[in-house]
């Protein structure tokens, strides 16, 4: 990932020249990435950057880029990868070329109605916020029956959902852990995966099952 304070950048044009020019620093290709960190479980997420056009023969736009990143995912280990997009479109065409394959998170239209109406989320995920009136137990258990999975961002989802990343504490990690949902993002992994491993050692010493997280 280039860093996140890079400005943002025209529809047609890649600008890195904002990217701090430490020695160590590197950006990796998604097929180094998968080479070098082969059993990880990934989230990815397809930005408006999949639009783009990179030549005039095979990468013409949304589908040709789809197909190599297609590519990419089949050369990889066996691993855990969700697919997500905050574009109908993007999620909708990744799903066709890829024949479903591998999970997805759900689409607008299918979070529209999956707050409203019954849904089938076999192979289907939702990402939502950290706050429990997103992510509240009840939610959880209402994704998982349907066969799905629940997600949530420590981030912020607008004013109405502040983020409570910049300084997570242990106890606002155990009460979104308690509710059941499969995975925490985050951007101080390493600081929230202590608070997750401290929470499973707490859940197996009470012999309660605990989710792949």
């Amino acid at each position: 990932m280039a860093d996140p304070d890079v400005m943002e950048i025209d529809e047609d044009e890649i600008d890195l020249s904002q990217v701090p020019q430490e020695e160590d620093r590197c950006l990796l290709r998604l097929p180094d990435f998968l080479s070098e960190f082969k059993d990880i479980p990934l989230n990815i997420e397809l930005k408006k950057s999949f639009k783009r056009k990179v030549n005039d023969t095979s990468r013409k736009g949304l589908k040709d880029n789809l197909r190599v990143f297609m590519d990419i995912l089949e050369n990889a280990s066996d691993r855990k990868i969700l697919v997500v997009s905050a574009s109908d479109n993007r999620i909708d065409e990744f799903r066709e070329i890829s024949g479903d394959k591998y999970p997805t998170g759900l689409s607008i239209k299918e979070q529209m109605c999956f707050w409203f109406y019954s849904l089938n989320m076999k192979n289907r995920a939702l990402e939502t916020s950290h706050d429990e009136n997103l992510s509240s137990t009840s939610i959880v258990r209402k994704v998982r029956r349907a066969g799905g999975s629940t997600f949530v961002f420590l981030t912020g989802f607008g004013w109405l959902w502040p983020s409570i990343d910049r300084n997570p504490k242990q106890e606002e990690i155990f009460e979104i852990l308690d509710r059941g949902v499969d995975g925490v993002m985050t951007d101080r992994p390493q600081q929230v995966r202590q608070f997750i491993d401290d929470w499973v050692t707490q859940m197996e010493g009470n012999q309660r099952p605990v989710h792949n997280l």
